[in-house]
């Protein structure tokens, strides 16, 4: 079995949703490693979208239940596993607003400077060798630092209208574009290189809220170092 290590970056807000109230002001959190407590992006969830991305662009259905297995609605008799594995996304960069010494305001990504532990971990999955990020040009922090941005994500207010009033007012928790998450597929050979076919370099939608633009990601394969 080999891997396929993706960065996930973040062309819209993202909301991957957790489906957990905080019973305080957010109604709507988002997915977090209870490990790390950095917003993560949830197997399960990254392996649905890139079904429906599959399902979307035309590729046969013979092909997609191979790699994703059968359709949830399948005969239960009739179920086929698939052959894919997906690792859940960690989160590797922040964006962060920031200002030059001549008032120009721009953007950095901050990146945790234990990333390197990261890559070590991909090798577990990636039996090919370690893996350099695509990305050179994102600033590294402490972890403590690191964490404490990532310990409160923006939240947005959001309502329901029905004829101009208002019926339903919640909040939500978000991940704000320009952030960049890193996963792992496993498989056999040739079925990643099918499945990386269809996913390197494609934007696909991930999490929820389509309809108003979130989730919208650029997926890109990772090389190896």
């Amino acid at each position: 079995m080999k891997a396929q290590v993706y960065q996930i970056r973040a062309l819209t807000n993202l909301h991957p949703g957790s489906g957990d109230n905080s019973y305080g002001i957010v109604d709507k959190l988002i997915q977090r490693d209870p490990t790390t407590g950095y917003p993560t992006i949830h197997m399960s969830g990254i392996k649905g979208a890139m079904r429906e991305f599959f399902e979307n662009n035309g590729v046969d259905e013979k092909a997609i239940t191979n790699l994703f297995g059968s359709a949830p609605q399948a005969d239960s008799a009739k179920i086929q596993q698939g052959s894919l594995r997906f690792i859940s996304a960690e989160l590797l960069a922040l964006p962060q607003p920031t200002t030059s010494p001549n008032g120009q305001a721009y953007q950095v990504s901050f990146v945790n400077e234990q990333i390197g532990a990261w890559l070590d971990k991909v090798a577990f999955f990636n039996p090919i060798g370690k893996v350099k990020l695509n990305d050179s040009d994102w600033v590294a922090t402490a972890p403590e630092v690191f964490a404490s941005l990532a310990s409160e994500m923006p939240v947005i207010a959001r309502n329901y209208l029905d004829d101009g009033q208002s019926k339903n007012l919640w909040y939500e928790e978000f991940v704000p574009r320009e952030a960049v998450f890193g996963c792992v597929v496993q498989g056999a050979e040739a079925d990643l290189e099918t499945f990386n076919k269809q996913i390197n370099g494609k934007v696909i939608q991930l999490g929820g809220n389509a309809t108003v633009g979130y989730g919208y990601c650029l997926f890109t394969s990772i090389s190896n170092a």
